[in-house]
């Protein structure tokens, strides 16, 4: 999520100015982040893959956050990478050496949660 922050800004300037936005990224596990015309807050939500489909499909476990609490997310953001440095030098799995492949990468449930291998 951190990584889409600016992306996520500007879809919601878009909402504010009157321009449809239906935004969605995958921001690790099944887990998406969206912004959509219409519902004036940040969506976070877990998603499943119904068996027998191609579509990933939203569940209940997630949080829709208001705009004005979205913003108070992004402030105690800022304060925890403020206080602890570590936070801000967390990397995403992909930069990892076992997404140096392709193979490598497809195994990755983090980034490819809903992917079935040809021989599981």
């Amino acid at each position: 999520m951190l990584t889409h922050v600016e992306e996520i800004e500007n879809n919601i300037q878009q909402m504010k100015a009157g321009a449809y936005v239906k935004f969605q990224q995958h921001i690790g596990g099944g887990w998406y982040i969206s912004v959509t015309t219409g519902f004036w807050c940040v969506d976070i939500r877990k998603f499943y893959l119904p068996y027998g489909q191609d579509d990933p499909k939203p569940t209940k476990t997630g949080i829709a956050l208001r705009l004005s609490e979205w913003g108070n997310l992004k402030v105690a953001n800022e304060n925890m990478r403020a206080i602890d440095p570590t936070i801000a030098q967390a990397q995403p799995c992909y930069y990892g050496e076992d997404h140096a492949n392709q193979l490598g990468a497809l195994n990755c449930s983090e980034c490819y949660p809903f992917i079935k291998m040809c021989c599981d």
